[in-house]
């Protein structure tokens, strides 16, 4: 071959594995999952709440996910699992999903909620090698009757 287009082909594969780090590098440092969410139908008994949670869930990651679940933890160090929603037989990429849950989760669980905390909701899926994953879900709430949210 030619010096030139040795050259040439030598500096068109550099910048595409520089392409390929930075394009890692940047959608490892994003969450795969994003979702607003709201409650509704609350109710409180003896030291137990009662509540609907509705979520907007928005895959980012550059698949489909498949036979996956929302769950929802409690916030302690060693947390508890309070429940899940259905689950997800397939969540395209770029796509968004609703789903609603009714939960019972401890009072004091509710009351960090209702003081600006998120619940602990994560995804949970199984790798291609048959571990489960459990992936942090970016959050943002929305308050009915209030026209900002967190």
């Amino acid at each position: 071959m030619r010096p030139a287009l040795m050259r040439s082909l030598r500096a068109l594969c550099l910048a595409a594995a520089v392409f390929c780090v930075l394009r890692t590098a940047v959608a490892a440092g994003g969450r795969e999952f994003a979702a607003s969410y709201q409650f509704a139908n609350i109710t409180e008994e003896n030291n137990v709440v009662h509540l609907t949670i509705t979520l907007n869930l928005r895959n980012n990651a550059p698949v489909s996910v498949r036979n996956g679940s929302v769950v929802l933890l409690s916030s302690e160090a060693n947390p508890n699992l309070l429940g899940s929603f259905a689950l997800l037989k397939t969540v395209p990429s770029s796509h968004l999903v609703t789903m609603s849950q009714t939960f019972t989760v401890p009072k004091s669980e509710y009351e960090l909620w209702e003081q600006g905390r998120d619940p602990s909701l994560r995804f949970v899926v199984e790798d291609p090698n048959g571990a489960l994953r459990t992936l942090e879900i970016d959050l943002h709430r929305i308050r009915t009757g209030v026209a900002a949210t967190k």
